[in-house]
């Protein structure tokens, strides 16, 4: 009956972690000001912010930079499902002979993975697999070998005079109100335990978690329940605990803790009121580059929150001035640049047509009718750009093997014997064009539409255009595809009448610099 039961409570909790992810807000909000003050700007410097900003905006305080946004997701309900699962299995294999320490091992691993409790379902949960934990450990060492043990040393807590079986403390220290029952275990020398550690627990003194002052409108949620800090300060029984903020219904910065007899731990900060405090100064003098890493990544989990806002940063200087700075929406920030600098290169496929093939293989064929022959492409490109147009430079090669163009020797006693054939041809072109979407070291698409004029070897000059379009790889590399065109007329010394097309695709990788 007991192990029926048992399993129908693993099948409950498992059902129960996999509650899916916090589901976005309907009203998110069009902009996001953060601002590096610790508390809330005052309303002036809100409604200047939002003028300069064009629009209503949620303005989030500096003090939440220390706990930002690190909401339940698929991961958390896999880590518990998972504990559920390992709970189970070691269920149904419990009478089997020598099977606790490899229960206690599975379950140590499963345990591990967990990094937030929700409520008092998840700590309940936990709790549960922490028992039967517990249990296995007792039973797999003998009690005379238990402090000593090696193998032990994974579930022992050496506190002052006592060993402790370490699964069933952490239990006991997630729900100390808690009254525990011999049924709750799975063998009756583990409810002993408990009994001895519960006493030893009363007779310890308390750790004491120092919050200090907790960001606007955030509730402090220890083992899953909400508490309240006393003078900045919340006590914690001895033994593993986990802790987290809930902001606007969020869960933020999360922490776990091992709190030990009489000591005492600061609540973890992802950013220091140091930290704080040196970008308040740097967007202050109006850029966003050399912000901590820390204040970056901070910034980069809160507008995570927000993937269809625009993102700012703000401050209040010591003489009331508001400054608000655009957030470039990753982890690292820069100052946008009127001045950019690619490098390209690509390969592809083209179609050339021109009269002038006619003359290394004139059999068959009518002089001055069009010859197309494919050709296979290669470009480097350079592209200078100021804000939204660009100046360009490039040079190609074409390799016709199905086709050649004559070359002159270009000696003044020449004759068309001396000339040669060649399947190798160049192209080399400058030129300007304007960006649609600019390549500001953001992650986004870049495209440029261009026009050029220059060089076909041997004997053509003309002009013609391509657009090109990038897809990011990351902020400064970019996947391209071009698509061009180019229509040139002969030069002085070559056949009149005999102009050259060459137009296909090519793919390549861009990079700025």
């Amino acid at each position: 009956m007991w192990n029926f039961c048992a399993l129908l409570i693993a099948w409950v909790v498992t059902a129960a972690a996999q509650t899916p992810p916090e589901p976005a807000k309907d009203d998110a909000p069009a902009r996001v000001v953060v601002w590096f003050d610790r508390g809330p700007p005052a309303e002036p410097a809100r409604l200047k912010a939002e003028r300069s900003i064009g629009g209503e905006a949620l303005h989030v305080s500096g003090a939440q930079l220390a706990f930002p946004p690190q909401p339940w997701n698929r991961r958390d309900a896999e880590a518990l499902g998972r504990v559920a699962g390992v709970l189970r299995d070691g269920q149904q294999k419990w009478q089997e002979f020598e099977v606790e320490l490899g229960i206690a091992r599975d379950l140590d691993l499963a345990i591990e993975q967990v990094g937030v409790l929700r409520d008092a379902s998840d700590r309940d949960a936990l709790i549960l697999a922490l028992m039967w934990q517990g249990a296995s450990v007792n039973l797999a060492f003998r009690p005379e070998d238990f402090p000593t043990s090696n193998e032990a040393a994974a579930f022992r807590l050496d506190l002052p005079g006592l060993a402790a079986n370490q699964p069933l403390l952490d239990a006991l220290a997630l729900d100390p109100s808690r009254t525990f029952t011999k049924g709750e275990l799975p063998e009756a020398d583990s409810f002993r335990i408990m009994q001895e550690l519960t006493a030893a627990l009363k007779a310890m003194p308390r750790a004491t978690l120092v919050t200090g002052t907790l960001p606007e409108g955030a509730s402090l949620m220890v083992d899953g329940v909400a508490t309240t800090p006393v003078d900045g300060a919340v006590e914690l029984v001895p033994g593993h605990h986990y802790v987290h903020l809930l902001v606007n219904g969020v869960i933020a910065g999360r922490s776990e803790i091992d709190a030990y007899p009489g000591a005492s731990v600061d609540l973890p900060f992802l950013v220091s009121d140091r930290e704080r405090g040196e970008s308040e100064r740097v967007i202050e003098s109006g850029v966003t580059t050399g912000l901590p890493e820390d204040v970056q990544n901070a910034i980069a989990q809160i507008s995570g929150q927000y993937p269809s806002a625009e993102v700012y940063l703000g401050a209040v200087t010591g003489d009331g001035r508001v400054v608000v700075l655009p957030f470039s929406g990753g982890a690292r920030i820069e100052e946008k640049r009127p001045v950019t600098f690619t490098f390209g290169a690509e390969i592809g496929g083209s179609l050339i047509s021109s009269p002038s093939f006619y003359y290394a293989r004139p059999e068959g064929r009518t002089q001055g009718e069009n010859i197309n022959t494919p050709a296979a492409t290669g470009a480097l490109d350079l592209e200078l750009g100021i804000y939204n147009f660009a100046v360009l430079a490039g040079a190609e090669i074409y390799i016709t093997p199905l086709e050649e163009l004559v070359y002159g020797t270009g000696e003044p006693d020449a004759t068309s014997a001396d000339n040669y054939y060649t399947v190798v041809h160049t192209k080399i072109t400058g030129g300007l064009g304007a960006y649609l979407l600019r390549p500001t070291r953001e992650r986004r698409p870049t495209m440029l539409v261009g026009a050029n004029y220059g060089w076909f070897s041997p004997g053509h000059l003309g002009g013609g255009g391509r657009v090109t379009f990038g897809i990011p790889m990351d902020k400064r590399n970019h996947f391209k595809l071009t698509v061009h065109g180019w229509y040139g007329q002969p030069i002085s010394g070559y056949p009149a009448d005999e102009p050259l097309f060459a137009g296909g695709i090519r793919l390549g990788f861009q990079s700025s610099i």
